[in-house]
């Protein structure tokens, strides 16, 4: 690492919610390939691309390398909303269900962050430390609350009305 590469530090923290997008893209195409309609997984990654090759070059010659990375994140982040509102016509799908699950592993990881700024803000430079000390912190607050999870016997669905009338994953994908 040296001070060439200073420049490429914002864009890839920008690229890392591209993070949030990719693991939501492979639950979403699912469906459509379940329900016998890939045809409209195709329809989003066309609008992706189309909003990249559309804003990238005005995004770059307005912002450099932070307007590439935010054209990229704002691209996929509009096709993944798109898709979970499509996905609500085939599927019973709420959308503030959907993503109400978020909140539980962006709360899980808020001790982790915070270990990771206080570690830097006291003058910690060692990328050892602040890593393991973090990577420490999150398994801790993994297991407390996975343990009382386990514990309490609680199952969550994103699906309420399929566990109240008793409806199989069979019948919604046939939906």
């Amino acid at each position: 690492w040296g001070p060439q590469y200073v420049e490429a530090t914002m864009p890839c923290v920008i690229l890392c919610f591209l993070i949030i997008v990719r693991t939501q893209g492979p639950v979403l195409s699912s469906v459509y390939m379940a329900v016998g309609q890939p045809h409209l997984q195709r329809r989003f990654v066309i609008v992706m691309t189309s909003l990249i090759v559309i804003f990238i070059y005005p995004a770059i010659k307005r912002y450099g390398l932070i307007g590439a990375a935010a054209t990229a994140v704002i691209s996929n982040f509009i096709a993944m909303f798109m898709q979970i509102f499509w996905c609500k016509r085939i599927i019973p799908l709420n959308f503030y269900d959907y993503i109400k699950c978020y909140i539980p592993g962006l709360l899980l990881a808020f001790p982790s962050v915070i270990t990771v700024v206080l570690l830097v803000v006291s003058g910690v430079n060692s990328l050892a430390v602040i890593v393991l000390s973090a990577a420490f912190v999150l398994f801790i607050v993994y297991a407390a609350y996975f343990g009382r999870f386990f514990l309490s016997g609680k199952q969550k669905t994103l699906f309420p009305a399929a566990e109240k009338e008793k409806i199989s994953l069979c019948d919604i994908a046939q939906a």
